[in-house]
């Protein structure tokens, strides 16, 4: 049994609200001035259940609640200030939302195994999609999120909880924050993209065997990552000027961290405690201004090794490796001029080693080790 509801456009000036227990479409048109919006309420529950909400206009409102298995959602608004909430509860769940405009606000939640959320707050002109903002929670296993956002000052906010989740946030335009949380459990994977500039990522992720991987091209972006127990691995690609990564890896041994920044005075701090973990910095300057500065400190282990590698000048490498057993390894390589190089390895027992390589002309290397330490020059 399909039930299909389509109003008119004098009864939607008014607004209107649809409450239906089947598959159901729902189309609502309003003027573009702002004024009562109209409202569609869905609640369904079953198998292979679909649901269909089309909004034009501005202060639109659409509440989507499934429960069941195979359910699909498909939520499309196009205006200003709309919002979409879906709800969904079960497995194999599917939800959609498409918002053109400006500061419109997407809300979902997902609780069960399988399901999917995607979400895209995006218009063919890229000034037409400002101050957009999505939500996304989902609890369970397996659990797959999209989020697409274009424009300017756009907001995205994932949380995960439970195992084997996956996480994909694509941004462009500037100033766009994201948000993604995956702590509670382990094996979830982050990819964040972003494009433009003063852009802003934070990934979260907890008890191990997780993997992150942020890409942000544009001048002045900042990617956070921070990884809880062992056996988890970041990768940062920034492709600009004044970008800034900081990763910081605890509480795990066998974590890899991977940071690569092209551009002029960029920052990347990478902090790994624990044992055995494993940090690549490389940082490629342009022009006649580079100014990189990367510092990898990593404590309370042994076995941990460092590679820096900085082409340009005015460059900064600082490594820091304590732990009580060493037997720790420190790789830099600075090419071009005026760059500085500062290496301090401490433990107790055991054996560090450090190898600083320098080509070019004005370069300054700090070595200090402690406990039985070799230097390979």
């Amino acid at each position: 049994m399909i039930k299909k509801v389509v109003l008119g456009a004098a009864a939607l000036m008014m607004g209107s609200v649809l409450t239906a227990q089947v598959s159901s479409t729902v189309k609502q048109s309003n003027g573009p001035i702002l004024g009562p919006g109209s409202t569609a309420n869905v609640h369904q529950s079953g198998k292979f259940i679909k649901s269909e909400v089309d909004q034009t206009g501005a202060l639109n409102l659409a509440n989507i609640n499934q429960v069941g298995y195979g359910l699909l959602s498909d939520a499309d608004q196009w205006g200003y200030k709309n919002d979409a909430g879906v709800e969904q509860t079960g497995k194999g769940q599917y939800s959609k939302v498409k918002q053109e405009g400006k500061t419109n606000l997407s809300r979902t939640t997902q609780a069960g195994a399988l399901n999917k959320s995607v979400t895209i707050q995006q218009s063919p002109l890229l000034s037409y999609s400002d101050g957009n903002q999505s939500y996304v929670d989902q609890h369970g296993i397996y659990l797959d999120s999209k989020v697409r956002q274009k424009g300017t000052e756009n907001f995205s906010d994932v949380q995960q909880s439970g195992a084997g989740h996956e996480s994909s946030v694509t941004s462009i335009g500037h100033g766009n924050r994201s948000n993604v949380n995956q702590t509670s459990h382990e094996k979830n994977v982050s990819d964040v993209d972003q494009y433009g500039a003063y852009n802003m990522s934070a990934v979260d992720q907890g008890k191990g065997y997780n993997y992150s991987d942020v890409d942000q091209k544009g001048f002045k972006n900042t990617s956070s990552v921070v990884q809880v127990y062992g056996k988890n691995s970041s990768t940062v690609l920034q492709n600009g000027d004044f970008n800034a990564s900081s990763v910081n890896q605890t509480a795990g041994k066998r974590n890899k961290s991977k940071v690569e920044q092209e551009g002029n005075g960029s920052t990347s701090n990478v902090d790994q405690i624990k044992g055995s973990n494993d940090s690549y910095v490389y940082q490629y300057g342009a022009g006649h201004y580079s100014g990189n500065v990367s510092n990898v400190s990593q404590k309370y282990g042994n076995d941990n090794k460092s590679k820096v590698y900085q082409i340009g000048k005015k460059n900064t490498s600082s490594v820091a490796q304590e732990g009580p057993w060493v037997d720790n390894i420190s790789l830099v390589v600075q090419k071009g001029a005026y760059n500085t190089s500062n290496v301090n390895q401490f433990g107790t027992h055991g054996v560090n080693v450090s190898s600083v390589s320098q080509h070019g002309i004005g370069h300054t290397a700090n070595v200090t080790q402690a406990s039985g330490a070799l230097i390979f020059p």
